[in-house]
């Protein structure tokens, strides 16, 4: 299933001056640098710090980047390209609207060559191998029930239909209720609760409590209205994650002033392979261009049971990689784009020169 297309996740039309923006020095000594790593961030290197866990279940790490351009372009780009710089193995993704459907989620039709996953979905049982409620398990179970003698096509379109419509109730339970309004994941032993482990992640957010009081009472808050100059939006990912597609629902917030960016993005429900994730990046002016901050808390049950200790030191590692990957991704795509600007400019001189002689 391929559903490829681009747009603009958020879009800020006015700037907020007045809002409060830390400053770089403030960041960075809230990450905890010691010389070596604040030397290697001044050369353009990305440089990675673990922070600490709310528990046993979290993974955690926050990654930062220095950028010798300035701070417009460089926010520009990122309000522009979040989701293909962030995560490299989107398959397809899509903005979720207001007056969303269950058609909105359209895209996660499963066909012939899914069939397997799909038929994992109609056999769902309480466990860690799929992220769903015991009513959502229950209502799949039906579909099994009565077409248990229909022709693939057909069983594959029923499963696609309830599937799509788990999906539209799990994003109207967040928009309606907040985390809080968030269905458990149905596990063996104890359920997962999808809300309870993004407001830990939220309590235990150093860089928002400490730098973004005002952002983080508003989350904090949600979903009551957000203060003045705080953009939002939702949307939808179809990622490849072990092998398998992936259906992940995020909620973006983003604000802008003149001093800076910050961006929040809680991803309240995923499919299957981890639970929930609580993702910041940051941009604030630092020495002669722009200084990128990433943190990010994922909480997942793979990291559980009989080795538990290995497995946390594994998933940390595996955690920042990907996030200084990312970070080089950015860095490498601001570069490409700013080239692309600078090219486009000499280009416009170029013509100017010739028209005037």
């Amino acid at each position: 299933m391929k559903y490829f297309f681009i747009f603009p996740i958020l879009i800020c039309s006015t700037l907020t001056p007045c809002a409060a923006m830390p400053t770089s020095d403030e960041v960075l000594k809230l990450i905890g640098l010691h010389s070596d790593q604040l030397s290697k961030l001044n050369s353009g290197e990305p440089i990675s710090q673990e922070i600490s866990e709310g528990n046993e279940k979290e993974l955690a790490t926050i990654t930062a980047i220095y950028l010798e351009y300035p701070l417009q372009s460089v926010t520009e780009f990122i309000k522009n390209n979040y989701i293909s710089v962030m995560h490299g193995d989107v398959l397809a993704h899509g903005r979720i609207p207001e007056n969303a459907s269950t058609d909105t989620f359209k895209a996660f039709y499963f066909h012939e060559a899914q069939t397997s996953e799909a038929l994992a979905l109609l056999n769902a049982e309480p466990g860690d191998h799929l992220n769903l409620s015991a009513s959502e398990i229950e209502e799949l179970s039906e579909i099994r029930k009565k077409q248990h003698d229909a022709k693939q096509q057909d069983l594959l379109f029923s499963i696609s239909k309830v599937y799509q419509k788990i999906l539209y109730n799990r994003w109207r339970q967040y928009k309606d209720h907040g985390i809080e309004g968030i269905s458990e994941y149905s596990r063996e032993d104890e359920n997962v609760k999808p809300g309870l482990e993004l407001k830990g992640a939220l309590k235990s957010c150093k860089v928002l409590s400490g730098l973004f009081a005002d952002l983080f009472n508003d989350l904090n808050n949600y979903p009551n209205h957000f203060s003045l100059g705080v953009e939002e939006s939702y949307y939808w990912l179809n990622r490849a994650l072990e092998d398998r597609q992936t259906a992940i629902l995020g909620h973006h917030v983003f604000q802008e002033t003149s001093l800076g960016v910050i961006v929040v993005d809680r991803q309240f429900y995923v499919s299957h392979s981890y639970n929930t994730t609580h993702d910041i990046l940051g941009v604030v002016p630092y020495l002669n261009g722009t200084l990128i901050f990433h943190a990010v808390r994922t909480s997942t049950d793979q990291v559980l049971g009989a080795g538990s200790i290995i497995r946390h030191s594994l998933g940390r590692k595996f955690l920042k990689a990907e996030l200084l990957h990312r970070l080089l991704k950015l860095k490498q795509s601001v570069e490409r784009d700013q080239r692309t600007e600078d090219n486009r400019f000499q280009t416009n001189l170029w013509f100017f020169a010739d028209y005037s002689a």
